[in-house]
């Protein structure tokens, strides 16, 4: 699940919104210590005829903890897969008789994988693909423990995913990745035009770079912003400010906190830096790339310069919707040309915010989901209630 303050612009949120128009929808969800009648979850009451919620307490997360270490089994398995809960989801599929299941996340397949119910798997994150960044691990003994769980992961994905008649990923280059998986989609993530919207506080940013820092390749991002770009900038707008907002900072990024870099940890509502910024910078040279944020930022019409892999997860973009750029000097001479030329940003941005309206509209992109899953599933009415 999202956290409370993001549900209402999620990929599952708007994906319900969008079905409910013609199909009747039971959401399940699997979560610790959660409550249906819980107000952040009451969003979805207008979407689907019942909610039911799962839990896993703190008793059963310790011993999945403990079971893939004596059984060697994948953390995302051993963790989140227990027979009382398998029971009560089968009860639940009996009760309820689906014409079809839609699975948000790869450690919830296993409660349905053995259903004879047409499924669709929604898998937006490749976590044997975020376990790769084993090999810069320092730590000898981290270092294995992810090499081993990437390899477990990796075969427990294949092999869950046969068990689907649909995989849907968000990011066009990870296709590669299920190349082993009969029928593979792309549908990219929207954009809740309605919540993230043009609008500008006073300016207490130059640039913004945002990312959870959790995932070593957005690190990864971030110092080689401090370390290599910035001091560029600086030579020739030594007052640029910097804010680098995300989700559990290390202590080699803390240390660049200062007057000039802005650190934060997780921010409540990321539009109000949005707001307060003049460029968003997505300088990735690994990983899955930053297609939400970089959409995020497009339409709140701020100007964007990405390296190519930030923009490659964004369909159709070019380089005269987001400035591009491969080096520390790029960055650093695109930057500078967008803090000292505002007609040259206020350009770019317009043209990146047309650009997110356009082709990254949740409703479109639902429908394009419900086509997958019409066309997979005998006997389903697509007429609009």
């Amino acid at each position: 699940m999202p956290k409370s303050d993001e549900i209402s612009h999620s990929r599952l949120f708007n994906q319900l919104k969008t079905l409910s128009l013609r199909h009747d929808l039971y959401l399940c969800l699997l979560g610790k210590e959660m409550d249906k009648e819980d107000e952040s979850l009451s969003v979805f009451n207008a979407f689907c005829e019942e909610i039911y919620v799962f839990n896993i307490n703190k008793r059963q997360r310790l011993w999945g903890f403990f079971r893939t270490l004596l059984f060697r089994t994948p953390h995302l398995l051993g963790t989140y897969y227990f027979q009382g809960t398998q029971k009560m989801i089968d009860r639940l599929l009996a009760k309820v008789n689906p014409h079809h299941i839609l699975c948000e996340q790869l450690f919830l397949g296993n409660y349905i994988r053995n259903s004879k119910v047409p499924k669709t798997m929604d898998l937006q994150t490749i976590f044997s693909k975020q376990l790769q960044s084993y090999a810069t691990e320092k730590n000898w003994l981290v270092r294995q423990w992810k090499k081993q769980e990437y390899k477990r992961t990796k075969q427990y994905e294949q092999q869950l995913l046969e068990n689907f008649d649909n995989v849907v990923i968000s990011s066009k280059p990870d296709e590669p990745l299920l190349k082993h998986v009969k029928k593979t989609v792309t549908i990219p993530n929207g954009i809740d035009g309605n919540y993230f919207y043009p609008h500008r506080s006073e300016k207490a940013f130059d640039l913004i770079f945002v990312g959870n820092m959790q995932y070593a390749y957005n690190e990864e991002a971030a110092l080689f912003l401090l370390r290599q770009i910035m001091p560029k900038v600086w030579k020739e707008v030594p007052n640029a400010v910097l804010a680098i907002c995300g989700d559990n900072p290390s202590e080699r990024i803390l240390s660049y906190a200062a007057k000039r870099v802005i650190v934060t940890d997780y921010v409540e509502d990321i539009r109000e830096y949005y707001a307060k910024s003049a460029v968003f910078i997505a300088p990735l040279m690994s990983g899955s790339g930053l297609q939400n944020r970089l959409l995020e930022a497009m339409s709140m019409q701020l100007p964007c310069i990405v390296s190519p892999l930030a923009k490659e997860p964004v369909k159709n973009l070019n380089e005269n919707v987001v400035l591009v750029c491969a080096t520390s000097t790029g960055f650093a001479s695109g930057i500078i040309t967008l803090l000292e030329n505002p007609t040259i940003a206020e350009n770019l941005a317009n043209k990146g915010f047309d650009f997110v309206r356009k082709n990254y509209n949740w409703i479109t992109l639902t429908k394009e989901l419900e086509a997958l899953i019409v066309a997979s599933t005998p006997n389903v009415n697509t007429e609009e209630e």
